[in-house]
């Protein structure tokens, strides 16, 4: 509870400013367009997004070069602070391969105990190469904390996010948004927007 009112807090007191895609977690190099995409590992239509429509949206638009993919992590619980911190804290590989199991097995981590789902969370980060003590240091890393919840603050606010997962385009001064986790809706969207 006292992680949850930390990023209450800081949520209040945070200044807008930019951030790098060096600063979050991108896919793909830089691009004309970005894609920015709002998501939470405690949020089910999350998951669905990640196994369902992500995975087009990487083969259509970022594995050809024609987009930057960066996520940004929304949090709501103290438990997604914790996963999201841990996905920080590996290599991009193994961050992506974490990513797929912490979403597969949501329904069991994010409705355990805080201590419960803080050791699920080490023993699938184990798996990656994260032993415990690397991961007790990742998550008591208040500056990756702040950091995690200023993107989270600023990015939610540049681009009005109220929900998740939401997909926001941007080519030039363009912008383009989806909600939802229905893959035709946001394929045919991405498709029409790119022949704007």
């Amino acid at each position: 509870m006292r992680i949850f009112s930390f990023i209450l807090s800081l949520l209040f007191s945070v200044q807008v400013m930019a951030f790098s895609p060096t600063d979050l977690r991108a896919f793909g190099k830089e691009a004309p367009v970005q894609f920015y995409l709002f998501t939470s590992l405690t949020c089910p239509h999350c998951s669905e997004f990640h196994k369902k429509v992500l995975p087009a949206i990487k083969k259509e638009y970022v594995d050809k070069g024609k987009a930057q993919l960066i996520i940004v992590d929304m949090l709501n619980t103290e438990a997604g602070l914790l996963a999201t911190q841990t996905l920080r804290c590996l290599d991009v590989g193994y961050a992506d391969r974490l990513e797929d199991e912490l979403y597969q097995k949501q329904s069991t981590w994010m409705k355990s105990s805080s201590q419960e789902a803080k050791n699920t969370i080490a023993l699938l980060a184990a798996k990656y190469g994260m032993t415990r003590q690397l991961f007790d240091l990742c998550v008591t890393d208040k500056e990756l904390q702040k950091n995690i919840i200023e993107q989270q603050a600023n990015l939610g606010k540049l681009y009005g996010i109220t929900g998740t997962p939401t997909l926001v385009m941007r080519s030039g001064s363009k912008v383009y948004k989806w909600t939802g986790s229905d893959k035709n809706t946001v394929m045919q969207g991405l498709k029409e927007a790119f022949q704007k």
